[in-house]
């Protein structure tokens, strides 16, 4: 079992997102990320361009961030593409040290993702 990620106050959903996800969770998570797309576990959710264009209406490109809501408090956060990905670095790297034996399918999954978020971040237009 990984260490629980710990943040900021303001950042309770996503802390609350990554602490929720167990092994096999997580890698579904990374999956989705790698394909553009959020994750959306029980009472949390990710949601990526892709999918807040889906909800919200309008070209997933007008959305530069990624959005992480809890029904626990109906709390709601959206953090830059940077910081997704150093929160997500962070998250892996506990992944790692817990389950060292996939270490290299960890490494390879964080690196997906790296590309597809770099990928989206360059499409993104601010309005």
């Amino acid at each position: 079992m990984r260490t629980e990620l710990v943040l900021s106050d303001e950042l309770f959903p996503v802390q609350s997102f990554f602490n929720a996800l167990d092994d096999t969770r997580l890698e579904r998570a990374l999956i989705a990320f790698a394909s553009g797309h959020g994750f959306n576990p029980e009472d949390r959710t990710c949601d990526f361009p892709a999918d807040l264009a889906e909800d919200e209406g309008g070209p997933a490109e007008r959305f530069n961030y990624i959005e992480f809501w809890t029904y626990v408090g109906n709390e709601e956060t959206r953090i830059s593409f940077d910081q997704f990905l150093k929160i997500l670095d962070e998250v892996v790297a506990a992944q790692i040290k817990a389950d060292q034996q996939n270490a290299a399918k960890w490494e390879k999954s964080l690196s997906a993702v790296h590309d597809a978020v770099r990928s989206i971040a360059k499409r993104t237009v601010l309005f």
